[in-house]
């Protein structure tokens, strides 16, 4: 009995500090596509072209490399879409 009530403490002391995390308020969500994220993620994208036309690269690393970019500006500067995760070889 006593373990439950724990262990229901300890889920609600989780749940009150990552409460923002699962459920971001109305103003974060519209602040998502930010001047400083997409500066940010145009350079990279830009850089990953020109590798790509310099044949440095291939598609399936291209496309890496852009997903790689999305979540570093994601993390750097905030905002951008919601994370796809990322796309193995082979797969």
């Amino acid at each position: 009995m006593v373990a439950a009530l724990v262990v229901l403490a300890v889920a609600g002391v989780l749940l009150r500090i990552h409460w923002d995390d699962l459920f971001p308020p109305p103003q974060q969500a519209a602040e998502q596509g930010t001047d400083a994220y997409r500066a940010c993620l145009d350079k990279r994208l830009a850089d990953i072209a020109a590798m790509r036309e310099q044949d440095v690269i291939a598609a399936e690393r291209a496309e890496l490399f852009r997903q790689r970019a999305e979540a570093y500006c994601r993390a750097r500067e905030g905002g951008g879409s919601v994370p796809t995760g990322p796309v193995l070889p082979g797969n």
